[in-house]
């Protein structure tokens, strides 16, 4: 993504004011990636936000789907990624990702 570059560094050229990005909702990393089948995917947030609220999550979904959209993809599917597979209240990941399924579900 960035080398030998330490995010602190990198991050703070991006969001400087006088030349950085004009920041109007969060900001989100992501890797694009071709596969063997030539498909574009996307691998998101790896690194920049750490926090690991429902609303976060939101916006980190909603930035991975306007990126594959501007890349000709017009329903991206989305997989959120965890330990486990099943949703287990111990692991908070998990709980989130079942209320983020049911908020697409209503189109939120």
């Amino acid at each position: 993504m960035k080398g030998l570059l330490h995010t602190s560094d990198f991050m703070s050229a991006v969001l400087n004011k006088e030349y950085g990005f004009e920041r109007m909702k969060r900001i989100s990393q992501i890797t694009v990636f071709q596969d063997q089948s030539n498909t574009l995917r996307f691998l998101t947030d790896c690194a920049i936000n750490i926090e690991q609220s429902l609303s976060v999550k939101k916006d980190i979904i909603e930035n991975a789907v306007l990126a594959a959209h501007s890349f000709g993809n017009p329903c991206p599917k989305v997989a959120l990624l965890s330990a486990v597979e099943t949703v287990n209240e111990k692991i908070p990941d998990t709980t989130l990702g079942a209320i983020l399924v049911q908020m697409n579900h209503r189109g939120q």
